[in-house]
C-alpha cells in the first residue's frame, strides 16, 4: 500500500511568511483574460468514432457566464480566457451541442438541466482534454448548490433525463447531491417513484475518464432515489470509477429503482462499487452494475439486460454489492440471459477484505459458470503505481484499478516528481514581503531547463479582481537567488493603499501557452495561478512564532487600513485600540515639519502643504501654491537632504498655480529622514524641512478620527518594521 509522506518545508526570508504557496488555459495576453474570445475561428472536435470534424467560424456561440439558457445549436467553451463559469443552473432546450476546447475552463457549479425530450451532446477538441469541473472558488459545487434529488447533469427532482451524450469528456472527483445521480434521472418526489417514459432518452458515454460518486440512495450514473435508470451505453472508455451510495447501484437504478438496458463496450476497466451513507464500502447494498437495492425487476424479454461486450468490469464487493442485483432486492427469478458476457470481456467480483463471497449475485455463486468470463477473485492490492491525473498523481491498484488516494507531487531539485516522474516547468517556493527598499513581494522560484531555454517565456502578474495586467517579467530577466541555491527571484512592487488587492501569478511560454506552475508542496497552480496580497501576508504572519515579525505584520495591516480610511473609504474597520493607545502626539513631535522663515518673504508665494502619496509607495510631496497671475519661470525649486547640499529640480505642475517637489519611494528606514524643500525668487528663499513622518504628526494633530488613526498606524508601522529589520541585522 502507499506510504504517506510528511512534506516539511521551511523558508526563512527577509520579513516573510513561508506560505509555500499552498493557497490555492489561455494563450492570449493577460489584459484579454476576462474578455470572451470571438467566434471567428474554426473549432475542431473529436467525434464518437474517433475521427475529427470542424464547427465553422461564425456558426457557434462562445460560452460565457451569462450563457445559461442553451437552445438548439452549437456552443464552444473557449480556451485563452477566464472561461465558462455560470452562476446558475444551465438549461438545455432542444438539441444542444457543446465543444470544450483543450484546457478551456468549463465549470458547472450548478449543473446542467437536461429534461426528457431535450438533448445535450458534449465533445472534446482534444482526446480526453475536455474537462468538466464542479468546484469553482466562491461558488461552491453542485453538491452544495443544488437541492437534493437534482442530478448534476440530467433531470431535476421527479424528472427523467433527456438524451445525454458525452464524447471524450473527463469528469473527476465529483459528488452528487443527496438522492441524486451525477448523470441521469432525478430522485422521486417524496417517497413516490419516477415512472420512466415508455421510450426513455439514453445516456451515452464515448471514451473519456470518470471518477464519480452519487448522493445517498442514488446511482452514480442512472437513477436517483426511487428512480429507475434510462438505457446506459458506455463505449471506448479508458477508465471509469463509479460509486453508488446507500442502496443505489454504481451504474443503474437508485434505491428501489431498476436498470434499463446497459451496454458496456470499452477499452479499459470500469470499477463499480457501492458504499453506505457512512462512506464505508462494507455497508453498500446496491448493485455494482444493475438494480438498486430492493428493486423489483420484471424481466419481460429474453434480451440481456446487461451486455458486457469488451473490456473489463471490476465489481468491488463487501457485504452487499452485486453484479446485477443489490442485496435484499428480492429477485429470485433472474433469467440466465439477464447478463451477457462476450469473449473479449471479463467480469471480476473482488473482495477487498479477503472474506468469502456473500450474496454478490442473486443466483447461487456455484452457477456462475453459466456466464462465461464471470469469476470470483480476491484482490489484495499487492501491485500499485502512480498515475498523473489532473495535476496530481493518483495511486492506483494495477490489478483492479481502484484509486486509493491523490497526492501532490514531491519535486526534486530538477523539478521532477520523485514518485511519478512528472516534470514541472516552474516551482514557486515562497513569497516574501520585503521592506528594505520600497514595499515589494519577492517570489522565489525554481525553473526547469526547458523554461530557461525559452527565449521569451515570462511571468505575468494580473489583478485578481479585474484581470488587468500589473507587470510582466521575462524569465531571462529574473535575478539569481543570493543564497546560491540555483533558484531565482522575481520582484513585484506593492502599494500600501492596495494592501487588500490580490495579485495573481501565472507563467507563459513564448507561444503564449501556460507553463506548468506548482507550489513547493506540489499543489498545481497552472490554471488557477497563485494569488497573494499584503493583507494575506499580514493575516497569515500573525500566527508566526517570532513576536517581532508578528508586530510588523500588524503594523503593515493597520497602515493599510488607515490609508484606506484617510482616502474616505469608511467601510474599513478601525485600527485596533491597542495601537491607538500606544502612540501619542508627543511621540511624533520630533518629526514635525519646520519652515525657514515666513513664506511672505518670497513674492507671489501663497501657501505650502505636506502630503504623503499613499498610491505611489510613500512618496513625500511638498506643494507650493503661487498667487494667481504669477509665472513659474520666475521661481527656482531646490531639494536636498537636511544638512546636505540642495540641487535645483523641476517641479511637478499640478495645475491652478500649484507646483510640487517629490521624494519618491521611501523605504521604511527612510521615513524619518528629513529633506529641505525650497522655493526661491529674487534671492529670497522659503524652505520647508519635513520627513514622511511629518505627515503622521499633521494627521494626529488634526483631531479628525480617520486622520488620527492613519497617523498613529503609520508611525507604528515605522517603529515595528525598523525594530524587526534592526533585530535581524544584528543576528
Amino acid at each position: 500500500m502507499m506510504k504517506k509522506k510528511s512534506i516539511k518545508c521551511f523558508c526563512a526570508l527577509l520579513l516573510t511568511v513561508a506560505l509555500m504557496c499552498g493557497l490555492v488555459p489561455m494563450t492570449v495576453m493577460a489584459d484579454d483574460y476576462y474578455t470572451a474570445p470571438a467566434n471567428d475561428t474554426d473549432v475542431t472536435y473529436i467525434k464518437e468514432d474517433g475521427t475529427s470534424d470542424v464547427v465553422k467560424a461564425g456558426t457557434y456561440t462562445v460560452l460565457t457566464a451569462e450563457t445559461t439558457n442553451l437552445t438548439t445549436g452549437w456552443y464552444v467553451a473557449k480556451t485563452n480566457w477566464d472561461g465558462f463559469k455560470p452562476n446558475k443552473r444551465i438549461e438545455i432546450t432542444g438539441d444542444v451541442k457543446i465543444v470544450i476546447e483543450n484546457r478551456a475552463f468549463f465549470y458547472i457549479p450548478y449543473g446542467i438541466h437536461v429534461s426528457y425530450g431535450n438533448s445535450l451532446t458534449m465533445y472534446a477538441s482534444v482526446l480526453y482534454n475536455g474537462q468538466i469541473r464542479d468546484d469553482l472558488r466562491g461558488q461552491g459545487n453542485p453538491r452544495s448548490n443544488l437541492s437534493s434529488k437534482t442530478a448534476i447533469i440530467g433531470g431535476n427532482e421527479g424528472e427523467a433525463n433527456g438524451t445525454i451524450k458525452l464524447v471524450n469528456i473527463s469528469y473527476y472527483q465529483t459528488n452528487a447531491p443527496a438522492d441524486a445521480p451525477v448523470i441521469g434521472t432525478g430522485g422521486a418526489t417524496g417517497d413516490g417513484y419516477i415512472a420512466l417514459p415508455s421510450d426513455p432518452n439514453p445516456i451515452l458515454i464515448y471514451g473519456g475518464q470518470y471518477v464519480i460518486t452519487s448522493g445517498d440512495r442514488a446511482a452514480a450514473i442512472g437513477g436517483g432515489y426511487h428512480a429507475s435508470s434510462s438505457p446506459i451505453y458506455l463505449y471506448n472508455a479508458d477508465q471509469m470509477v463509479a460509486y453508488g451510495r446507500a442502496g443505489g447501484a454504481a451504474i443503474g437504478g437508485g434505491l428501489g429503482g431498476c436498470c434499463s438496458e446497459i451496454v458496456i463496450d470499452i477499452r479499459g476497466n470500469i470499477v463499480a462499487q457501492c458504499m453506505g451513507s457512512d462512506g464505508s464500502f462494507d455497508t453498500g447494498s446496491g448493485a455494482a452494475i444493475g438494480d438498486g437495492a430492493y428493486a423489483t425487476h420484471t424481466f419481460s424479454s429474453s434480451e440481456p439486460v446487461i451486455s458486457i461486450r469488451r473490456g473489463g468490469v471490476v465489481a468491488i464487493s463487501e457485504q452487499g454489492s452485486a453484479l446485477l442485483l443489490g442485496k435484499g432486492a428480492g429477485n429470485t427469478n433472474v433469467p440466465e440471459s439477464a447478463v451477457s458476457i462476450y469473449a473479449e470481456a471479463s467480469v471480476r467480483i473482488l473482495e477487498e477484505s479477503g472474506t468469502s463471497a456473500n450474496a454478490h449475485y442473486s443466483k447461487d455463486m456455484t452457477e456462475t459458470w453459466k456466464f462465461p468470463g464471470f469469476e470470483l477473485y480476491e484482490c489484495r492490492h499487492d501491485h500499485a503505481h502512480y498515475e498523473v491525473e489532473n495535476g496530481q498523481h493518483l495511486f492506483v491498484c494495477e490489478e483492479c484499478r481502484i484509486p486509493f488516494d491523490y497526492e501532490p507531487h514531491d519535486f526534486n531539485d530538477d523539478l521532477i516528481c520523485k514518485d511519478c516522474g512528472y516534470g514541472a516547468s516552474v516551482v514557486l517556493h515562497s513569497v516574501a514581503t520585503v521592506l528594505t527598499g520600497k514595499i515589494q513581494f519577492r517570489y522565489t522560484l525554481s525553473l526547469s531547463d526547458e523554461i530557461k531555454a525559452d527565449p521569451n517565456a515570462y511571468l505575468c502578474f494580473t489583478d485578481y479582481d479585474t484581470g488587468a495586467e500589473v507587470k510582466r517579467i521575462k524569465v531571462s530577466e529574473l535575478k539569481p537567488a543570493a543564497d546560491g541555491s540555483g533558484r531565482y527571484y522575481a520582484f513585484l512592487p506593492k502599494c500600501i493603499v492596495d494592501f487588500r488587492e490580490s495579485t495573481k501569478l501565472k507563467v507563459y511560454r513564448s507561444n503564449g501557452q501556460l507553463a506548468s506552475l506548482y507550489s513547493a508542496r506540489g499543489i498545481n497552480l497552472t490554471d488557477s495561478g497563485f494569488n497573494y496580497s499584503l493583507d494575506s501576508y499580514a493575516i497569515s504572519t500573525t500566527a508566526y512564532h517570532d513576536q517581532a515579525m508578528v508586530d510588523v505584520a500588524y503594523g503593515i495591516r493597520h497602515y493599510g487600513i488607515g490609508s484606506r480610511r484617510i482616502m474616505g473609504e469608511y467601510e474599513y474597520e478601525d485600527v485596533v485600540s491597542e495601537i491607538m493607545d500606544s502612540v501619542s502626539l508627543v511621540d511624533l513631535t520630533p518629526y514635525k515639519a519646520t519652515t525657514s522663515q515666513n513664506k511672505s518673504e518670497v513674492a507671489g508665494l501663497k501657501n505650502s502643504t505636506i502630503r504623503l502619496k499613499l498610491d505611489s509607495d510613500n512618496t513625500l510631496r511638498v506643494t507650493f501654491y503661487l498667487n494667481a497671475g504669477e509665472n513659474v519661470s520666475d521661481y527656482k525649486f531646490y531639494l536636498g537632504a537636511e544638512g546636505g547640499t540642495a540641487s535645483e529640480v523641476t517641479p511637478v505642475s499640478l495645475g491652478s498655480n500649484a507646483y510640487a517637489i517629490d521624494v519618491k519611494a521611501l523605504s521604511v528606514r527612510e521615513l524619518a529622514d528629513k529633506y529641505n524643500f525650497s522655493i526661491e525668487r529674487g534671492g529670497k528663499v522659503y524652505t520647508v524641512t519635513a520627513c514622511a513622518l511629518s505627515y503622521a504628526y499633521t494627521s494626529v494633530k488634526s483631531g479628525t478620527d480617520e486622520k488620527v488613526q492613519f497617523g498613529k498606524a503609520f508611525y507604528n508601522y515605522y517603529v515595528t518594521a525598523n525594530y524587526y529589520l534592526n533585530k535581524i541585522g544584528n543576528e
